[in-house]
């Protein structure tokens, strides 16, 4: 089951991981986070067991371990599941994203982030 008030944050930069968290905490969320894909995959999983899947995932796309794009192209082919969750790449290098089949992502935002952006992205796929 999904749960709109909950958002996974899939960030490598621990400092803008923790800020998201905290700034989307304060404004009434619950948050997941994930150092790259293969964490979000593995909490995605957990999570899908106890029914507590996340209502949106923002999503990072220049990480180790498992990268944006092909955590994206893991659950477009193997995790039907999760295929309804919303995903918001916020990417430094949103250039990646033209040439790239990223389906799943219901938008982009660009890094730096803004905090209004992000409020009302958020705010947009979780109501």
């Amino acid at each position: 089951m999904r749960n709109s008030k909950k958002v996974m944050i899939i960030e490598d930069d621990i400092d803008i991981r923790e800020a998201l968290s905290d700034m989307l905490e304060m404004e009434g969320y619950l948050t997941y986070k994930a150092g790259n894909g293969y964490e979000a995959l593995t909490s995605l999983k957990k999570l899908a067991k106890i029914q507590q899947v996340p209502g949106l995932i923002l999503l990072d796309l220049m990480m180790p371990v498992m990268d944006g794009i092909a955590f994206i192209k893991e659950i477009e082919s193997n995790y039907t599941e999760f295929k309804n969750i919303p995903i918001i790449v916020a990417s430094a290098n949103l250039d990646l994203t033209t040439n790239t089949n990223l389906d799943l992502a219901v938008e982009k935002i660009p890094k730096p982030l803004d905090i209004d952006q992000v409020y009302n992205v958020v705010r947009k796929h979780c109501s």
